[in-house]
């Protein structure tokens, strides 16, 4: 629901927007904000795949879609490739595992710029200090 008129993504819907990643339909895509659509792990999960096509992409706004720690491992082996500045991944249900997954591809994403988590009782001080440490300088890591 990026605003109140906007349908939430079935799993359908998150499938044909995966498949249309992969052949290239939105190749020239800058910015992807699928916020507050609850797509969870399995929607992630259907998207990484996809996501090395889009090699454009600089902002990826997915917060508020029940993005735990299975999804956010495989969503940061696909992000690695990407030219991303922006990943904001607040109000998910990320936990250690999740924090620990994308502060070891961080060092390996040059172009970041900005993070944004949410601070829960999920991610202990390790994941934060893991996130903290592999940050690069440049990053603006906001824990909200």
């Amino acid at each position: 629901r990026g605003s109140r008129a906007d349908p939430e993504l079935s799993d359908c819907h998150v499938a044909e927007l995966g498949a249309a990643i992969s052949k290239g339909a939105l190749a020239h895509l800058s910015d992807l904000r699928l916020q507050q659509n609850a797509i969870g792990d399995e929607g992630i999960i259907c998207l990484a795949a996809a996501m090395g096509s889009l090699r454009q992409l600089t902002q990826l706004r997915l917060w508020g879609n029940r993005l735990g720690d299975r999804g956010m491992v495989v969503l940061v082996s696909a992000l690695k490739s990407l030219p991303l500045k922006v990943l904001n991944v607040a109000e998910n249900d990320l936990g250690d595992e999740g924090a620990k997954a994308l502060a070891a591809v961080l060092p390996s994403m040059p172009a970041i710029e900005r993070v944004v988590l949410k601070k829960s009782s999920q991610i202990t001080v390790a994941g934060l200090k893991a996130l903290e440490d592999a940050a690069p300088p440049k990053l603006c890591l906001e824990v909200k």
